[in-house]
């Protein structure tokens, strides 16, 4: 069982809601700041989302595709902060409606919209698209190279891929459950250097590759100092997972990291326009 397969879409929203409602947030006035420790569900939060934003470098106006995007913390953080006009792409039904009751419920529905499908058969246009986003989503995905193929093939010449990804590190084997997968039947965690050469025969130049592990720490480090105790709302995964399975997985995403089972890498590579569709990095 996987992080999307865990709650059926007609309780998601309710319980999100009802946690809101318990941390005293009022439901008519919800801001991004409300949903953040529950809607940015990847390592470093809103804060890795605006790094690795910031390293794509998009003009404000950029039409995105958010791959295995949730409930959209990411999109609206993109559409508010950004400018950008940001389409949600998740293979989970309960995902996507409630990313879309919550970016109603906030006013965003002009700017951020929510699609259900698959990373390796995206329902979108051929080159229709100014920049791909995917946080903490590649794990789940077993075919790379169809994943690899389909951004490529949705991007406009020019375009941008940026991506935050889990990726195995030095030790074996990863510790389970983790936040992404309960067992090994649904981790497909690949070594850093085996995904460069998936894209790079996928066609894309690369612009910035960063192994953003050691910041991550810090950010977590530092967000703990700052906001001892429980967050207003959980995060996601204890909307999604059983109590037990829920701390054993967070626990063993920080020790899969801390004993070098695990790095996170940031990166952003584009797909060559025509005049140099053949040059690699």
């Amino acid at each position: 069982m996987s992080k999307r397969d865990a709650t059926p879409e007609s309780e998601l929203t309710t319980a999100i809601l009802s946690a809101l409602q318990s941390a005293g947030k009022d439901l008519t006035a919800l801001t991004p700041r409300d949903l953040a420790p529950v809607d940015q569900f990847h390592n470093g939060g809103t804060w890795a989302t605006r790094k690795l934003v910031t390293l794509t470098e998009l003009p404000e106006g950029a039409r995105v595709l958010d791959i295995g995007g949730g409930i959209g913390g990411p999109a609206r953080t993109l559409a508010t902060e950004f400018g950008q006009r940001v389409t949600v792409v998740d293979r989970s039904t309960a995902f996507a409606r409630t990313g879309a009751e919550l970016t109603a419920r906030l006013g965003f529905s002009d700017r951020v919209d929510f699609v259900v499908g698959s990373g390796t058969q995206l329902p979108v246009r051929t080159a229709s698209v100014d920049a791909v986003l995917l946080q903490n989503s590649a794990m789940n995905v077993a075919d790379k190279d169809g994943l690899a193929a389909e951004i490529f093939r949705v991007l406009r010449p020019g375009g941008r891929f940026a991506f935050q990804e889990v990726m195995a590190g030095p030790v074996e084997p990863l510790r389970f459950p983790t936040p992404w997968a309960v067992d090994p039947a649904d981790s497909f965690v690949r070594a850093p250097d085996d995904a460069r050469q998936t894209l790079t025969n996928a066609g894309f130049r690369e612009i910035t590759w960063l192994d953003a592990s050691d910041m991550i720490r810090s950010w977590v480090r530092a967000r703990i100092g700052r906001s001892p105790g429980t967050p207003p709302i959980p995060p996601l995964t204890s909307f999604t997972l059983p109590p037990e399975t829920c701390e054993a997985a967070i626990g063993n995403m920080w020790r899969n990291d801390e004993e070098g089972r695990t790095v996170t890498i940031w990166a952003v590579l584009e797909k060559p326009d025509s005049s140099d569709a053949g040059v690699t990095a």
